[in-house]
C-alpha cells in the first residue's frame, strides 16, 4: 500500500507540525549497516516511494551524499565499511532541506537507530508508525529505546543525539524554547552519552510516550520492587512484552510521565538526574 502522499506541497509543512519518531539505542540482534540499508528499503515501499537521497558515513564527522538512482546503480553501499546510513525524503525538493521522512542507523560512533515522520508526509502516520514498530521489534530486538511525537520546531533528531534546539525562528515567525528542566536534561543527555557512559540496557534515557525496555529495566528496584512489579501495580502506563528481548512501556498521559520521571530518578533509573 502507498502510504506517502505525493498531493502535499511545501507548504503543506509547517514548523509545528508534529514528527513521529521511534529511536533505538541499544539492541539484540547483530547487524550490519547492510542489515539496516534493507529495513530503510522496506520502509520505502511502506511509504510507497524512493528517498531523495542517500547519506553514507565512515564516521559521523564525514558524510558522503547520493541521489537514490546513483546509489543503487552503483553498488556504492558494498564500496566501503561504512559506520552509518541514512535516507532522507526532502521538505523541500528545490532547497534539498527539511525531514518528510528520515531514517538512520550508526553502529558505532553515537549508535542509534533512527525513524522520522512527519504527520503531513503520510496517510495514517500513526498507523504507519505502528507498522515499523512491529517491524524493527522483530528485526533489530531493542533492548533500549522510546517512541514520541514531537514539533518538527523542537528538533526530534537533535533531540535524540542530546543536542538542544533552544531557539529557532522559522518562516511562520514562531520561536521555540524547551523549558529549563528538559533542556537541562537533553544536555546532561548528551554529555553522558558522547562519554559512552551509556548504561542503556540498565537505566532509561527519560520517560517517554513509548518506552522499549528489556530484562535489565524491568530488575531495577523502586520503592522496594522491581520496576515491572512497580509498573503493574501502580497502573503506571501499561507493559507488554512484544518480542523476544523487547518489552514496550507505553504511558500516553503527560502528567503521569511527570510524576513517573520523578520516581525513576530518586529511584536511580535514569541516565540522568535532572
Amino acid at each position: 500500500m502507498t502510504h506517502f502522499r505525493n498531493d502535499m506541497e511545501n507548504h503543506d509543512f509547517f514548523d509545528t507540525n508534529i514528527v513521529c519518531s521511534i529511536v533505538i539505542y541499544e539492541w539484540a540482534n547483530e547487524l550490519s549497516i547492510i542489515d539496516f540499508k534493507h529495513i530503510f528499503d522496506w520502509i520505502s515501499q511502506l511509504v510507497g516511494t524512493a528517498p531523495d537521497s542517500i547519506q553514507l558515513a565512515e564516521s559521523e564527522a564525514k558524510y558522503k551524499s547520493y541521489k537514490w538512482k546513483y546509489f543503487e546503480k552503483n553498488n556504492v553501499i558494498n564500496r566501503r565499511e561504512w559506520d552509518l546510513i541514512a535516507y532522507h525524503w526532502f521538505r523541500n525538493i528545490e532547497t534539498k532541506s527539511g525531514i518528510r521522512v528520515y531514517c538512520v542507523a550508526s553502529t558505532r560512533s553515537f549508535r542509534r537507530l533512527g525513524i522520522y515522520i512527519d504527520e503531513a508526509a503520510v496517510v495514517d502516520v500513526i498507523g504507519v508508525m505502528k507498522q515499523i514498530s512491529r517491524t524493527i521489534i522483530e528485526k533489530v530486538e531493542p533492548i533500549y529505546g522510546y517512541g514520541a511525537m514531537q514539533s518538527y520546531l523542537d528538533g526530534p533528531l537533535e533531540y535524540a543525539r542530546g543536542i538542544n534546539v533552544t531557539t529557532y525562528y522559522s518562516h511562520e515567525n514562531i520561536f521555540s524554547q524547551a523549558d529549563v528542566d528538559t533542556r537541562e536534561r537533553i544536555s546532561a543527555f548528551g554529555s553522558e552519552f558522547r562519554k559512552n557512559k551509556r548504561r542503556l540496557n540498565e537505566k532509561l534515557r527519560d520517560v517517554e510516550v513509548i518506552n522499549y525496555i528489556s530484562a535489565g529495566h524491568l530488575a531495577g528496584i523502586v520503592d522496594g520492587m522491581t520496576l515491572e512489579d512497580w509498573i503493574i501495580s501502580g497502573n503506571r502506563g501499561t507493559l507488554n512484552k512484544e518480542g523476544e528481548a523487547t518489552w514496550v512501556w507505553r504511558i500516553p498521559d503527560e502528567h503521569e510521565r511527570s510524576q513517573i520521571r520523578t520516581d525513576l530518578i530518586r529511584s536511580g533509573l535514569l541516565v540522568v538526574t535532572i
